[in-house]
């Protein structure tokens, strides 16, 4: 079983805090959230959207359950593949660089 944080706050409180409304995952309910952004030079650099009620991740344009797990799920693919192309990236200059040095030490 899945841990919850409570919250403290009253409805009326978590209205106050509320930037919108949007699916929950964990809650299983649309429920109001807040918006948590990181700026440089005041532009947002990451925003993240957290649920009043239970504390986890949502994302704004969730308005259901099916919307929000497709979300979820293309977020999580979005990262893994920045995170390989990012891998990629780094390591193809060093693996040509070796490929060329054998291809040489092979010929001489």
């Amino acid at each position: 079983m899945e841990p919850q944080v409570k919250s403290d706050a009253t409805d009326a409180q978590e209205e106050a805090l509320a930037e919108g409304k949007s699916w929950c995952l964990r809650c299983q309910d649309q429920t109001p959230h807040r918006r948590a952004a990181i700026e440089f030079l005041g532009n947002p650099v990451k925003a993240s959207y957290y649920c009043l009620r239970c504390g986890g991740r949502v994302d704004p344009g969730a308005r259901d359950r099916s919307t929000a797990a497709r979300l979820r799920g293309e977020g999580v693919r979005l990262r893994a593949a920045a995170g390989l192309s990012l891998a990629a990236m780094l390591l193809f200059p060093p693996l040509l660089l070796a490929a060329l040095i054998w291809i040489l030490w092979r010929i001489l």
